[in-house]
């Protein structure tokens, strides 16, 4: 319960959904990648596992009618575990886990500065390991509204947004409030606070620029095939796994588009484990909090 009270508190001050929800939706429109590739690789070992990520994104141009505009969004998200010390009976069938995901935003404007907005978010999450099953399908979605607060200053403005989502959060998908403040307080200064985004960037210069971060990596995947533990007819049906951390990211800027990343995050709040059909945990990993590095590639049209 301590536990589960710290991760929901956390999550109110630091948090980029990452993998279930694509909360790219939730940024300023010069922080909005169209594309990018990040990879993650395992820097330093748990007791029983190593993990490593990798996540690709594209954005596919907005489709407008009238006051309606469509953006879609395709992605995938693989999720590897090397395991040290193998628990009872664990084989192969949850060393890998995709996240083939899609999102539709539909966006009505209802003035310059007031939009109705609709964000769905089905998804595959599994190990994909024999026939994709019913189980491996799974829907997020939120429904908000925003509204922008132009200033004198060209360069200044606010968005906020307060709506209300059905989202996916360390195995258990629940109704839950969203509010974003988003602002550009100049060329240099930009911040967006609220779920799922935190952060504040500066820019160096129109190349380099330095973001102030907090990342959640959660993911509850179906596992296709049983597996039973300890010889007690019990069976694992979901793996769930939660990182929250924060650090830092550096961006480089090849071209005024293209650029590449570096982000080093430590993790304050960590769990990996098999829960039941019931969704009750049957196996906990023990998992430590650790650093993470992450690199990436991206394509920005708006900078």
């Amino acid at each position: 319960m301590v536990r589960k009270s710290f991760l929901l508190l956390s999550l109110l001050f630091i948090s980029k959904i990452s993998s279930q929800v694509n909360g790219e939706v939730f940024v300023l429109d010069e922080d909005r990648d169209v594309f990018y590739m990040h990879y993650t690789p395992s820097i330093q070992k748990d007791d029983q596992f190593s993990y490593q990520k990798a996540n690709i994104r594209l954005g596919l141009p907005p489709i407008k009618v009238s006051n309606i505009t469509l953006y879609n969004t395709v992605g995938l998200d693989y999720h590897n575990f090397k395991y040290d010390t193998s628990p009872p009976e664990l084989t192969k069938k949850i060393e890998q886990f995709y996240n083939i995901n899609y999102s539709l935003l539909i966006q009505y404007k209802i003035s310059e500065n007031w939009s109705i907005n609709a964000l769905a978010m089905p998804h595959v999450l599994s190990n994909l390991d024999g026939n994709i099953k019913a189980d491996d399908f799974k829907f997020n979605g939120i429904l908000f509204l925003q509204k922008k607060f132009n200033q004198k200053k060209a360069n200044k403005y606010y968005k906020l947004t307060v709506g209300v989502g059905y989202l996916s959060l360390a195995g258990k998908t629940t109704i839950n409030p969203t509010i974003n403040l988003m602002g550009k307080v100049n060329d240099k200064l930009s911040f967006a606070i609220g779920i799922p985004n935190t952060y504040v960037k500066y820019n160096l210069n129109n190349r380099h620029s330095l973001k102030l971060l907090g990342d959640l990596n959660d993911f509850s995947a179906h596992i296709n095939t049983p597996i039973y533990l300890n010889n007690d007819n019990i069976e694992a049906s979901n793996a769930v796994f939660t990182s929250i951390s924060a650090g830092l990211e550096y961006n480089y800027w090849l071209t005024n588009n293209f650029g590449l990343m570096i982000r080093g995050l430590h993790s304050v709040y960590e769990n990996y484990e098999l829960q039941d059909a019931n969704e009750n945990t049957i196996y906990d990993f023990n998992s430590k909090s650790k650093p993470y590095v992450t690199f990436g590639i991206k394509f920005n049209p708006f900078r």
